[in-house]
This record gives structure tokens, C-alpha cells and sequence, in this order.
């Protein structure tokens, strides 16, 4: 079963074992054969240290510690691209859309993909391809900051609109963009006919949907202001079609779970603003 911890979560096991301590979170995975699945996100916000010159975390340690664990990486940051392509082949070759497979055994691989500076180094640990993407470029660990202003400039568009759209009729404008991001070709003749195909089904790229989903949920309560760590809580969002158990940052809980409910998606997944409730059901 695969299991994915929000990062506070993976934190405070790590450091202050709650609600359990790494020794008995190791021995709760292997005993029932199952694995923790770590994001690009998470280790993005676990290494956060290392760019503050006055941190006392030791980073590497961390790092260290967390991959004594059984896990696998997940490709959270690629899966909007994944799906998509997936999405455009099977809509031409008019078949089911078939669900990808974001996972992998490196961080760097997960990460950056093909594009990996690291790609060639036949074994590297979690801690080392961190330490080598910091030195080579120390700012990509800065990449939610710039993810999080153009989000909230997003939030601050969509919500001066004089009348909001109808979501399935955004969804094309949302999807037509998407494809223009990922740099994939598609006849702009059957963009809307593709977009519906895609929105009529949940299970037609997910990670797309319950973040869209979500997005408008939020949306919606105006005294819902977007936060840092919104691009983390996304992120952590995006992933909960392709694991079991997953841990929520309680303010995305309640958006999620909404969601999940309208777009009968929580037979697949179950999740929790507890981590203590997830534990329970290994």
C-alpha cells in the first residue's frame, strides 16, 4: 500500500517523534509491506534549510533518515504533463485513458526528469542528489515562491471577475493552457470536444481535476486568502489519485474532502489531517 505524509507530518516523526517514532513508522511500513511515497514538494520543503544561512537543521541527516524508510519517488511536479499526453493519445486513438505511472526509485529522476544533471550518476542517495541540484543551482529550491505569486495573481484575476464561468467551460481555457505550458501539439478544431471528454470522467487525468476542483472551492470563500505553502498543498493534492493513505494540512483537508465526496473519488483514497487517523489504518 502506498502511503504519503503531508510534510509536517514526515517532520515531526523525524524530529520530535510524533505521533510516532522513525523506528516504529520503519517497522509498521516493512511489516505490512508498504511503502512511503515521497514528493518533489516534500523534499523541496524539507530542505527549505539550506537556504537560510542561520538554520540549525541538519538537512542531510534529515534526508538521510527518511530514506531508511521504504519509499519511492512520485513525480508531482511532471504529473500535469504526464497526464495530459496520456490523455491526448488515448482521445486520438479513441481509446480509455489509461492511469499513469509517476513513480520512481531516484528523487533526482522525479524531480527533473531527463533533465537531471544528475541522471548519470549510477547510485546516489536522496541526500547526495539534493546536495548536487543545491550546488548547481541553489535556487531551484526557491521555485515555490515564484509558483506561489503567480498563483496568487490567479486568485486575485479570477476573483475581480464580474461573473465567474461556468467550471466546464473553463475547463477548456484551463486545459488549452495546460497544453501550451507542457509544449503539446493538439488541433485547436477539437479543444472543446477533448476538454469535455477529459471533464465528464474524474478518472481522466485526476491530478488535473481535484486540483481544478479545488482551486474553485477555494475560490469561492473569499476569506480564504492564498498562502505561501499553497504550491506545497497543491502539490500534495495532485497526488492523492496515485496513493492509498495521505496526510492534509487542515485548511486543504476540508477542500478535499468536499471534492473527493462530489466527484466519487474517496473509494480509492483515504485521507487525513491527522497523521495519528493514518496510522491507525496500516
Amino acid at each position: 500500500m502506498d502511503i504519503y505524509l503531508d510534510t509536517k507530518d514526515i517532520i515531526n516523526i523525524m524530529e520530535r517523534s510524533s505521533p510516532c517514532t522513525p523506528t516504529e513508522l520503519d517497522h509498521q511500513l516493512r511489516q505490512g509491506n508498504h511503502n512511503l511515497v515521497i514528493s518533489c514538494a516534500n523534499i523541496l520543503e524539507l530542505s527549505a534549510p539550506l537556504l537560510e544561512k542561520k538554520s540549525k537543521t541538519d538537512v542531510m541527516s534529515l534526508l538521510n533518515h527518511v530514506e531508511r524508510l521504504p519509499v519511492k519517488f512520485v513525480a508531482d511536479f511532471m504529473l500535469y504533463e504526464m497526464e495530459l499526453r496520456e490523455a491526448v493519445t488515448a482521445f486520438m486513438q479513441h481509446r480509455e485513458y489509461r492511469q499513469v505511472n509517476p513513480f520512481t526509485d531516484r528523487f533526482d529522476k522525479a524531480f527533473m526528469g531527463d533533465a537531471s544533471p544528475t541522471k548519470l550518476y549510477l547510485r546516489l542517495s536522496l541526500a547526495e542528489a539534493v546536495f548536487e541540484l543545491w550546488m548547481v543551482n541553489p535556487d531551484v529550491f526557491n521555485i515555490h515562491k515564484k509558483q506561489t505569486r503567480a498563483a496568487q495573481e490567479v486568485f486575485r484575476a479570477d476573483r475581480n471577475l464580474s461573473k465567474w464561468p461556468n467550471l466546464q467551460k473553463h475547463f477548456e481555457t484551463v486545459i488549452n493552457r495546460d497544453l501550451e505550458v507542457a509544449k503539446i501539439s493538439f488541433a485547436p478544431a477539437a479543444m472543446r470536444k477533448f476538454s469535455r471528454w477529459i471533464y465528464e470522467d474524474a478518472d481522466r487525468c485526476p491530478a488535473i481535476r481535484l486540483q481544478y476542483e479545488v482551486h474553485h472551492r477555494i475560490l469561492k470563500n473569499l476569506a480564504d486568502i492564498p498562502k505561501s505553502g499553497d504550491m506545497f498543498d497543491f502539490s500534495h493534492v495532485r497526488c492523492i489519485p496515485y496513493v492509498k493513505l495521505l496526510t492534509l494540512d487542515k485548511r486543504i483537508y476540508s477542500y478535499v474532502s468536499q471534492v473527493l465526496k462530489d466527484l466519487s473519488l474517496g473509494s480509492r483514497s483515504w485521507i487525513f489531517s491527522d497523521a495519528r487517523d493514518l496510522l491507525k489504518k496500516i
